[in-house]
């Protein structure tokens, strides 16, 4: 089978960039016979590609739609499978006409829609997410979102029909980690310490500030307690500024006191393992209004560590693994008494924590990209049937 992906991809910074490298290789790992090409957004820094068969083609915010489409047209694939972030392609008329173009020349559509809005205004206010999702559905083969909450639910009560909607988890790839005690020591992070970890780069939809507050009440009934911070902060617009100095206000007691630990900076991929087998607990406080998957969630379950995450519908995921034996895995997103006492439980819990840590490992083999690879070879194959 020939097939396009239409996305971002390495060495451009990008999540959804790396996750379309993970499923691409994954895919042609399980069936040697598939090729798949990527027609990729330019980038100005990109000097030699990472992979063969990758063109840099488009760019967001122009009228993309009509490049991108005339070059997946001219491989004349069987199916093009489109990674779709607002952010990258938007919730627009471009996408669709790029959709429509792909079906008048006779291929298959799969689109993986890593964010799921609901409610009446989205990102775009003259396209509702009801408007832009089902335009989606009529232009497309398939919808993959990757959790039933916050992602199928949402699309289903849009009215989008529910056949063409399918569930695939955000891949999981293998993270090769040092022992809690090595990591410790090469991170410089106490070794009996009771470490809670925040990890990524920081803005305001990641709700720092609210976990921020909860660990000082921590800080106060744990001694050992240590809130470590690896990141940096977003630059992109004014409210990421107005941001970084709200943290700037919160911080330095904490760091002061001893129980904060602000590792502010970019953290190279090698270095990333290292900080999750450090803690004993991940936090994930994102306040999204909206479902999409965290890759760093799942970068924490192929580590195997226990989480607290938020109650937005990012999360539907990690309820469906923890919810029901482990229900203080989850804080009321903007409740700082919740987080406060989630993370003490946890900390202070090492039977709780280590059946969390359990859970993690067996998601981490469920959702492995080999396995997430079968699934959407399944799929394509039952898209182009049809």
């Amino acid at each position: 089978m020939k097939i396009v992906f239409l996305s971002t991809y390495p060495p451009a910074p990008c999540g959804i960039g790396e996750y379309t490298r993970h499923l691409r290789l994954a895919v042609e790992r399980q069936a040697t016979d598939t090729r798949i090409d990527v027609i990729a957004e330019r980038h100005g820094g990109t000097a030699e590609e990472l992979d063969p068969n990758v063109e840099r083609v488009w760019k967001r915010d122009t009228p993309w739609d009509r490049e991108a489409a005339r070059a997946v047209i001219a491989r004349r694939p069987e199916l093009v499978h489109v990674q779709h972030e607002e952010a990258l392609l938007h919730q627009d008329g471009r996408f669709i006409r790029f959709l429509k173009a792909l079906g008048d020349a006779g291929i298959a559509r799969v689109v993986t829609l890593h964010s799921v809005y609901g409610g009446r205004l989205g990102p775009n206010l003259l396209w509702s997410p009801t408007q832009f999702h089902s335009a989606v559905a009529n232009h497309s083969e398939a919808i993959v979102v990757h959790q039933h909450l916050g992602g199928r639910d949402t699309l289903e009560r849009q009215g989008v029909v529910p056949s063409k909607i399918h569930v695939i988890p955000h891949g999981t790839p293998r993270l090769v980690c040092a022992s809690r005690q090595e990591a410790r020591a090469s991170l410089n992070i106490p070794a009996d310490a009771q470490v809670a970890l925040f990890f990524g780069v920081i803005h305001r939809k990641k709700n720092l500030h609210t976990v921020l507050r909860a660990s000082q009440r921590v800080a106060k009934h744990l001694p050992k307690f240590q809130f470590v911070i690896a990141g940096r902060p977003r630059g992109r617009t004014l409210i990421d500024a107005v941001y970084v100095r709200q943290l700037a206000r919160l911080m330095p007691k904490g760091v002061a006191a001893g129980w904060l630990d602000f590792r502010n900076g970019f953290v190279p991929n090698h270095v990333i393992g290292d900080f999750l087998a450090a803690s004993d607990l991940v936090l994930f406080p994102h306040d999204q209004s909206y479902g999409s998957a965290s890759g760093v969630f799942h970068l924490a379950l192929s580590a195997g560590r226990a989480a607290v995450c938020s109650t937005s519908p990012k999360f539907g995921e990690a309820r469906d693994i923890f919810g029901q034996e482990v229900p203080v895995a989850f804080a009321e997103t903007r409740d700082v008494g919740a987080w406060a006492n989630a993370i003490e439980t946890m900390l202070i819990s090492p039977g709780l924590r280590s059946r969390a840590e359990e859970l993690a490992r067996n998601a981490a083999v469920s959702t492995d990209w080999d396995a997430i690879a079968s699934r959407y070879l399944q799929l394509y194959a039952q898209v182009t049937r049809r």
